[in-house]
């Protein structure tokens, strides 16, 4: 599968050569996600199974705080029932080890800690777990601690509480949380000065980030639906919609039932249900730049919960909702495993160990380029890097990857060309992608130097779908 997690295992993968992110290879987020890879290539050597190991690992933790957190607000049986829906709607389908759920783990982590009570010790974890969320996404952290701040206002206001104890509350989850940014993000910028880090992590993501049209902008959402084409992809479009459709109106239809309920039914839970809308709106609001499938998903989990309570109830059309919800999820638990065993696969013996690919278009450009290149060295992919991690191939470049837009900074686009040079790197990997015009994309387009070098310098080689191989003349 062609995820994100393809550049987090390249920058580890460099991190364990000695390389260091910032100062020799670019990244914009902070490298909490590339640390715990590394933790696992320590334990395990760097195996083609790590990144399959990390989305086990993830998937259990998640499960396990939803449903703890869920048995706390919905009754019986149907506690379990956000955990089913979120791995067989939202997880089965966003299969991504990255920052977005490493951090989404850890902001669960930090509502379950305070959702039966909010005693100073409990508060102080619960802004060291926002912290460690910002380590791997900054923002996601940060909104996080808004909404929390947020909830014990409204609590102080809902307790009579004096405004004293919501001042010492309030600075002591802001407090922690500040604490173990200023401390992470100071030993991670250590080697590279905070000059480097705040521009990569901060300047960057504002300026140029959103530059990319298509994926990081709000143009991107719901132009990632599945096919409904053959017939057994249809339940994956199905719960697509069904995600899309209940974020963020789960949230807005509670704050309405609560304003007219609350005062009069005071059997519903309704501390802890108040502080899941808050922090879902909060992890909500962190995504509405660029609202994508995996982002819509991270945030999904309280609006999952919120749904079954909704369901909860005796009511006729509860019943059937709540109860094709079972089904749907059910049959897909069951049947997409089993679609997936029985579909033709490609099994390849790669340098890093074995891997299946569901597609012959993927499997025949790996086993090429593996018949053609050796392990370690240099080769240029420059749409995607999804062949280093499998192969064993180094970027020669500090970017990952070029984009025809104002992503790709022009300077990073002369750093490139120089390491092509320098390294004489024998191969390139380019994507079709990288010449077709996006709209309004051209005013932020720098390639064409590269573009100019590649023609000069390589011949085409081989084409695999929408990539082509360029060989370096001799």
């Amino acid at each position: 599968m062609r995820g994100d997690n393809s550049v987090y295992l390249l920058n580890a993968t460099r991190m364990s050569e000695g390389q260091v992110m910032y100062r020799d290879f670019f990244h914009f987020v902070p490298p909490g996600t590339e640390l715990v890879y590394r933790l696992f290539f320590v334990v395990f050597g760097i195996r083609s199974w790590i990144p399959n190991l990390l989305l086990i690992v993830l998937g259990v933790a998640l499960t396990w705080v939803i449903t703890w957190i869920s048995k706390q607000i919905v009754p019986g049986k149907a506690a379990f029932l956000p955990g089913l829906v979120f791995l067989t709607f939202v997880y089965r389908r966003a299969f991504d080890g990255t920052h977005h759920w490493c951090s989404t783990l850890a902001v669960m982590a930090a509502l379950a800690v305070v959702l039966t009570d909010r005693t100073y010790p409990r508060l102080a974890i619960s802004g060291f777990l926002c912290g460690l969320a910002s380590c791997f996404t900054q923002t996601t952290g940060a909104v996080t601690i808004i909404g929390l701040v947020f909830y014990v206002l409204w609590e102080r206001k809902r307790q009579g509480a004096p405004w004293r104890e919501f001042c010492k509350r309030a600075i002591l989850l802001f407090g922690v949380f500040l604490s173990t940014v200023v401390v992470a993000f100071a030993t991670f910028s250590r080697s590279v000065g905070w000059h480097r880090f705040f521009e990569s992590t901060i300047v960057f993501v504002i300026r140029y980030y959103p530059k990319d049209l298509r994926w990081n902008t709000l143009r991107v959402y719901m132009t990632e639906a599945p096919s409904i084409h053959p017939w057994y992809h249809v339940p994956a479009f199905a719960a697509y919609l069904f995600v899309h459709a209940i974020i963020p109106l789960v949230f807005v239809l509670f704050i309405v039932r609560y304003s007219r309920l609350a005062g009069a039914d005071w059997q519903e839970p309704w501390e802890k249900l108040v502080l899941l809308n808050f922090v879902g709106l909060a992890m909500f609001v962190s995504i509405i730049p660029a609202p994508g499938w995996v982002r819509l998903g991270t945030v999904s989990l309280p609006a999952l919960i919120l749904l079954t309570w909704f369901l909860k109830g005796p009511g006729r059309l509860c019943r059937v909702f709540r109860m094709s919800l079972w089904g749907f999820a059910l049959a897909l638990a069951i049947g997409e495993p089993l679609t997936t065993q029985v579909h033709q696969h490609y099994l390849l013996d790669a340098p890093r160990g074995s891997a299946a690919f569901m597609s012959s278009a993927e499997y025949n450009k790996f086993r090429w380029l593996q018949g053609r290149t050796q392990p370690g060295e240099f080769l240029f992919e420059a749409d995607f890097p999804d062949v280093y991690y499998l192969l064993g191939l180094r970027d020669p470049g500090r970017v990952p990857f070029v984009t025809p837009t104002g992503y790709t900074r022009p300077e990073q686009v002369q750093q490139t060309i120089e390491a092509l040079e320098q390294k004489h790197v024998r191969l390139v990997v380019w994507g079709a992608n990288l010449d077709i015009p996006y709209e309004n994309r051209r005013e932020g387009d720098h390639l064409n130097p590269l573009r100019k070098y590649l023609r000069e310098h390589y011949r085409a080689s081989m084409s695999f779908e929408l990539e082509q191989v360029w060989v370096r003349r001799e």
